[in-house]
């Protein structure tokens, strides 16, 4: 991964703007819940989710819960948020779950 800067509190800001459904948990991490309609999907999203993470060597905290997984975004060397963990939103958002 290339070295990352820390974004500051405007920039964040104006980088959740244009995500669908991720909150700002605390000052270095961003949140989101996928609704996968029961437990299957919920592990199969992870795994589609888990090849994306490798190809952009950024990882995210996944809780799964059920039929939820909950995704959360940081980025360690910068001890905040950086362009990494919103690029890494985009993409998985791009993954969407399979419902049913």
């Amino acid at each position: 991964m290339a070295s990352a800067d820390k974004l500051s509190h405007d920039q964040i800001a104006v980088k959740l703007a244009g995500l669908n459904g991720w909150n700002l948990r605390d000052e270095r991490t961003i949140e989101k819940t996928y609704e996968c309609g029961n437990f299957r999907n919920a592990i199969d999203f992870v795994s589609r989710v888990a090849d994306v993470a490798e190809s952009l060597e950024h990882h995210p905290l996944i809780k799964v819960d059920g039929k939820r997984v909950t995704m959360q975004l940081s980025t360690h060397d910068v001890s905040g948020l950086s362009d990494m963990d919103f690029t890494s939103a985009v993409q998985y958002d791009g993954v969407l779950p399979a419902r049913g």
